[in-house]
């Protein structure tokens, strides 16, 4: 999604997880409890789970547009309920999410106010992140263990160095690779036959469950994608270099 400069989304909530992964700018989120308004600003790699029946918006106080992904924890998604919209209600109180003036607050992770501690455990920054090495690339967590609170889905930050390949595996759910950076050889094996497709920047591959597949690196720079699991349960993948 492209978010303009000066736009931005009126305060809503899910009935399923969803989040928001920033691209490039700069994204102000906000969450709502009545009308007090906690609000982050997050930049490139930066992501937000947010969690279910949270009233939410989004903003681009920036001079530049922002550049985002949005992926919801189903494939059937029912409309957003509106809780602050401009058709509804002042469009300088919908702008801000519904907060009453006096009650917008910036984003403290280190408060210990119990709303605050709630919103830092689902927002994820990039340069926090401590990426772990498996078979010859970094994984680096954003949703699940060591990160954001997994609901229906994991997600992880792959970064793939040039000329580095896994091995064919599958699981029992389905997985999806999103491309941030550089270009990724996927590969599908089925009855010995193999198929495989380059993937660049801002491509995706949705992989279904039981499927083998399998990544590769063949070009002259690093790769990093986003690999989204859809369970919330552990990895139970053991990769293999190729």
């Amino acid at each position: 999604m492209h978010q303009p400069v000066g736009k931005y989304a009126a305060c809503h909530s899910h009935e399923v997880v969803e989040h928001f992964l920033v691209l490039s700018g700069v994204l102000t989120v906000g969450w709502a409890w009545g009308d007090e308004v906690i609000e982050a600003h997050l930049g490139p790699k930066d992501l937000v789970l947010n969690q279910v029946g949270r009233p939410h918006g989004f903003r681009n106080d920036g001079v530049e547009p922002v550049l985002m992904s949005i992926s919801v924890g189903s494939g059937m998604p029912k409309p957003p309920v509106y809780v602050c919209h401009p058709r509804d209600s002042d469009p300088s109180v919908a702008r801000h999410f519904g907060a009453s003036p006096g009650k917008t607050h910036a984003f403290d992770p280190d408060s210990d106010n119990p709303r605050q501690r709630e919103f830092a455990r689902h927002v994820v920054r990039y340069a926090d992140r401590r990426p772990v090495w498996d078979a010859g690339f970094a994984r680096s967590v954003y949703i699940g263990e060591g990160g954001a609170p997994p609901g229906q889905y994991r997600l992880d930050m792959i970064q793939l160095p040039r000329g580095v390949a896994v091995r064919g595996y599958a699981r029992p759910v389905e997985d999806a690779y999103f491309v941030m950076e550089g270009c990724v050889t996927v590969g599908w094996a089925e009855a010995g036959h193999i198929t495989e497709v380059g993937l660049g920047p801002k491509d995706a591959i949705f992989n279904p469950a039981g499927r083998v597949h399998y990544f590769r690196n063949d070009g002259a720079a690093d790769v990093t994608f986003m690999m989204l699991v859809g369970t919330a349960e552990a990895e139970d993948v053991r990769f293999q270099a190729a």
